[in-house]
């Protein structure tokens, strides 16, 4: 059997799912970096991980969600990054689970 028979067809949902993922893990990388700054770092180094970190949420925040549970990780993340008070986060989240239950009834 051929290797490509055993990949996923090539869609607009597999392809959506792989760059929300990508973007993902670029936005944990860069925060991971981030928090691993020494504390005898420069500002300069602070400052561009700061800045790699921005970047990457960005891109998270522009990446299309695949699906209902994505777009509600895609909300909790991007919206407790700009600070939004947790109450109107879960609040924002649970509607959209509502909508995932009504799309699959």
């Amino acid at each position: 059997m051929a290797v490509h028979a055993l990949k996923p067809a090539a869609s607009p949902a597999n392809t959506d799912r792989a760059r929300f993922n990508l973007a993902l893990a670029h936005c944990a990388i860069a925060g991971d970096a981030r928090d691993a700054l020494p504390s005898s770092s420069t500002i300069h180094d602070e400052i561009a991980a700061g800045e790699a970190l921005e970047r990457a949420q960005v891109v998270l925040a522009m990446a299309i969600a695949p699906d209902h549970a994505t777009l509600a990780k895609k909300l909790r993340l991007t919206l407790s990054w700009a600070g939004v008070h947790p109450a109107v986060i879960d609040s924002l989240v649970a509607d959209v689970s509502a909508l995932d239950r009504r799309a699959k009834a």
